[in-house]
This record gives structure tokens, C-alpha cells and sequence, in this order.
């Protein structure tokens, strides 16, 4: 076989620079070859623009930085040093290394940066559960491959350690300022849950849900508590009436006792009920194995339950008939639960302001479920209140679409009293109402940001991103329109590097290689 035609030196791996030999030791050194290089003289306004421009040399010649020592007179710097990363104790002008082939300069310690964009990117995508491991291959699909990230999958995961463990230092409020605006308007009835599975520890995350205008769940605030106990919940209540400034009216619980006498303990005036859906749920496992048409015997007892046109007469009268119809008359879960009844059945409260938003049918399972998109039960507590705030923000951009297409949208006509056209606006709560609370009271939800001048950082940059992906859309069909833009950034981004020096370099070059 003929194989002249191959070049067999394609593959081989050429490092950047020259290899010498010294003519007195007879040793072997490697000398950069670049156009740029640091020359006596050039002035910087800043120890880090000296660095940046030291970095750009380093990695144009195909070697790494690290700092070094620094001499400093009265608290004022006089000296700092540069010097290649394979810098040992004996300082020496010339590298005793080879330096890396072009195409792995990202490899290097000095050349890996997660920068602020980066670093927003992790943050936000870790508020949706997306650890830095995803978060590097999105910018790497985004950014069209490894290379051009900047940064290597360990550098994502050690900063968002780093994150985590400063993060750690602050405490979280048990409610923001639009929680706080909400409960106004939805804190007449409140959905009182505990479930464990939220984070690693298996701490009690408690929530403390409302209904919105639109009937959706809506989270006016939650706590991580070490257990369950009476007490537990005795300080948390006293907690939330001193953050929102009141005791719900009402307050909707599962069948826990020690919930129960922090309720009785703590928001004495508040009425208690107890959530439907927990019971219903119930209903199947403590039943079950007692009779065999369980699912016949759920459908009649539905009847009863879920409706509101039943009187507590006919409940009364119904109740015993198919129990016994069934053979559950001495069923003990049954006896009980129908000594609980008026905690739980319509029939009780018909009369009662809010009686509708006291079924929660199956709220707790939708809200479980919605906190589940968004959080899982290995997440650390940083990571846990990340999550949380990132779901109540996703709860207030839906509230807001809802909002928005209630008022520009017209409901159909729906009534059983076909002579009511209208009804009057003094029998209309203000919790219902289109405009139960304005969008205006309402800012967006993050997390607690740090740094004097962040917001401002933060604000400036979003402005940026806008106009960015307003020029690339209003371009994306005209590529002569979209090189000239291209253009125009790159050389901004020429402008910027250039500015690093600030005085033009006199002749001499100075070694500063190391």
C-alpha cells in the first residue's frame, strides 16, 4: 500500500515556543515567542491590570501565572511578583519546561476563570435545580463547545461551593415584602402543611399557603423546623403572627394532635378545619381491608362529602345508612372521624364566611408537587432556600399571567339563576376582585443579594443582556448586518484590553518571563 501521501506529522503535538540549549550548562530551556511581551517601563493603573496583562502574555506564550510574594513599606505596596505557575524556590530567568501546544491554553489554572457571567449563570439555573455540572454544558452548547467557556466542570463545582458555604453565614426571613402585601388580601384562610423530604437533613419544611383571586395556591411564607412537637409549632405560629402582623381567620391542617394544640395555644380566635383531602386520601388504606367494593363505598360517601348543597340533616341521616350498608358501623377510623365532623365536613360551615376556600380538596398534592419541580432531598439548606425562593418567584410570574388574562379576557356567562345578570359590588370581597392587589405593589422576587453596588451591577447588566439579544433578533436575517456588529463588539472588546496600559512603553524589554 502506497502511504506517501499521508502526513504522518499531522497528530503530533506542538508546543508553543522554542526549545534552546544553553551554550555554558549544556541544558535545555524554552524561550516564548510572541509579538507581546512586557517591556520596562509600561504603567498600569492597577496591581490587578499589571497581572491581567502579565496573564495575557503567560498564556499567549503557552504557560500559566500564579502571584507570588509582595513587598510593602507602611501599608503602602512597593513590589509584587508574577512568576510562571512551575516557579520553584530558586528564581531563574528562563522556563525549564515546555510550554503547552495552543489548543490546551484552557487548560491552564490561570486561563480558567468562572467570571461574573458565569457565575450569575450557576446561580440562576441552580434556583431551578440545575447543578454546575449542567450549568457548564449549557454555556457550552450556548457558547459553541468546551474551549470557549473559559473554565473547566471542577472550576463550576468549586464555586458553587464556595457560594454555598458564604451563603451559609445569613439567615433567611420566614417571608419577603410581597408575601407580606398577600397575606393582606389572601391571609383569611391559611393552609398550615409539614412534610419531610425537602432537604438532606430531614428538617420539617412548613409551608403556610393562601388561595389567590384566580382559586390558585399561593406560599405567604415557610420555615425549616428540627421536629414536630407542640412546641416546634407553638413558636413558629408566634413567629408568623408577629412577621405578618395578625392570625389568620382561618387556618387548615392535616389531622396532626400536636398542630392542633398549637393552633388552640397560639391563634386562639382563628377557627380550625382540617384539610379534606388529607382524610380522603386516608380513606382507601383504613378501609380497604374491611370491605371489598372500597371504591363503590368512596363514590356513595363522596356524595356526601364533596358538595356543598348537603344540609347537616341530611348528612346526619345518609352518614349511618352507608356505613351500614358496607358493615362499617364499629369501624373505629370511621367512629372517629364522624366525631370529628364538624373540623372537616362542609355541612358544618356552609353558613360561615369562606367556607368555599376551606376545601382544599387536593391543594397539599399540587403543592407538593409544585415544590418538587424545583427542589429535591439531597439539596443542603443553601441550596434548599435557593430552590424555595426560585418556586415563589415562578408563583408570582403565574399569579401575574393570570392576572393579566382575567383582565383582558371576557368569562363566559355560567349561571344556574338565569335572572341575575349582575351582582352587587358591596357583596364582592376585595380577595376575588380583578385587582385584589395592584401589580404595581409588587417586586420581582430574588435572593438576598450581597455587595454594596450589586443591585446596581445587576441592573445595568440585565440592561445589556437586553440590548444585546435586541441587536442579534433585529439582525439574525441579515448576515453583512450581523458581521458588522460583530465587528463592532470585537473591537470594543480590542478597546478594553488596549486600556489595561496607560502610558506607552519605552524601548528596553525587561525580563519578566518568570
Amino acid at each position: 500500500m502506497d502511504l506517501s501521501f499521508i502526513d504522518f506529522d499531522v497528530g503530533v503535538y506542538n508546543e508553543l515556543g522554542e526549545e534552546r540549549v544553553s551554550p555554558r550548562s549544556g541544558k535545555i530551556y524554552y524561550k516564548p515567542v510572541v509579538s507581546l511581551k512586557p517591556v520596562k517601563g509600561m504603567v498600569f493603573d492597577s496591581v490587578e491590570l499589571a497581572y491581567g496583562f502579565y496573564v495575557s502574555y503567560a498564556h499567549a506564550s503557552g504557560f500559566s501565572v500564579r502571584k507570588n510574594s509582595a513587598y510593602t513599606n507602611n501599608g503602602l505596596l512597593k513590589l509584587k511578583y508574577y512568576v510562571c505557575s512551575k516557579e520553584g524556590f530558586k528564581s531563574g530567568k528562563d522556563h525549564n519546561h515546555s510550554f503547552v501546544h495552543k489548543d490546551d491554553i484552557q487548560f491552564l489554572t490561570s486561563a480558567r476563570r468562572v467570571d461574573y457571567v458565569k457565575e450569575s449563570v450557576i446561580q440562576a439555573l441552580s434556583q431551578v435545580n440545575l447543578g454546575p455540572v449542567r450549568a457548564f454544558n449549557i454555556l457550552k452548547s450556548l457558547y459553541g463547545g468546551y474551549e470557549q467557556v473559559g473554565a473547566i466542570k471542577n472550576d463550576f463545582k468549586n464555586f458553587k461551593t464556595r457560594q454555598s458555604e458564604y451563603i451559609s453565614e445569613y439567615d433567611a426571613d420566614m417571608a419577603d415584602e410581597n408575601s407580606k402585601k398577600s397575606y393582606l388580601v389572601f391571609g383569611d384562610v391559611v393552609g398550615f402543611d409539614a412534610t419531610y423530604r425537602s432537604n438532606k437533613y430531614d428538617m420539617v419544611f412548613v409551608r403556610f399557603t393562601g388561595i389567590d383571586n384566580h382559586n390558585r395556591n399561593i406560599t405567604l411564607g415557610a420555615a425549616l423546623l428540627g421536629s414536630e412537637t407542640a412546641d416546634s409549632y407553638r413558636w413558629l405560629l408566634r413567629e408568623y403572627a408577629h412577621a405578618f402582623g395578625s392570625a389568620p381567620k382561618v387556618v387548615v391542617t392535616d389531622q396532626d394532635a400536636a398542630m392542633k394544640r398549637a393552633i388552640q395555644d397560639v391563634f386562639p380566635n382563628s377557627r380550625h378545619r382540617l384539610c379534606m383531602w388529607h382524610i380522603w386520601e386516608k380513606v382507601t388504606s383504613k378501609v380497604g381491608p374491611a370491605t371489598p367494593n372500597v371504591a363503590k363505598f368512596k363514590e356513595k360517601l363522596a356524595d356526601i362529602v364533596w358538595t356543598n348543597s348537603i344540609t347537616t340533616d341530611e348528612f346526619e341521616e345518609k352518614w349511618p345508612s352507608i356505613l351500614s350498608e358496607y358493615g362499617l358501623s364499629d369501624h373505629e377510623w370511621l367512629v372517629n372521624l364522624y366525631k370529628i365532623r364538624k373540623d372537616w365536613m362542609p355541612a358544618y360551615y356552609l353558613q360561615e364566611n369562606f367556607f368555599g376556600v376551606m376545601r382544599t380538596t387536593s391543594r397539599s398534592e399540587n403543592e407538593n408537587h409544585f415544590f418538587n419541580q424545583f427542589c429535591n432531598p439531597r439539596s443542603t439548606l443553601v441550596e434548599f432556600f435557593s430552590h424555595f425562593e426560585a418556586t415563589v418567584e415562578c408563583q408570582w410570574y403565574e399569579h401575574r399571567g393570570n392576572d393579566h388574562h382575567s383582565r383582558y379576557t371576557i368569562p363566559g356567562y355560567v349561571s344556574r339563576i338565569s335572572f341575575v345578570t349582575e351582582f352587587p359590588k358591596k357583596y364582592i370581597i376585595r380577595r376575588w376582585k380583578k385587582e385584589a392587589i395592584s401589580n404595581a405593589s409588587l417586586s420581582s422576587f430574588r435572593p438576598e443579594e450581597f455587595g454594596e453596588n450589586r443591585a446596581d451591577v445587576e441592573a445595568v447588566l440585565r440592561q445589556i443582556r437586553f440590548a444585546h439579544e435586541y441587536k442579534i433578533n433585529k439582525l439574525v436575517s441579515n448576515k453583512e448586518q450581523m458581521c458588522l456588529y460583530r465587528e463592532y463588539v470585537k473591537d470594543y472588546m480590542s478597546k478594553a484590553d488596549e486600556a489595561q496600559v496607560v502610558a506607552p512603553p519605552p524601548a528596553g524589554e525587561i525580563d519578566l518571563q518568570k
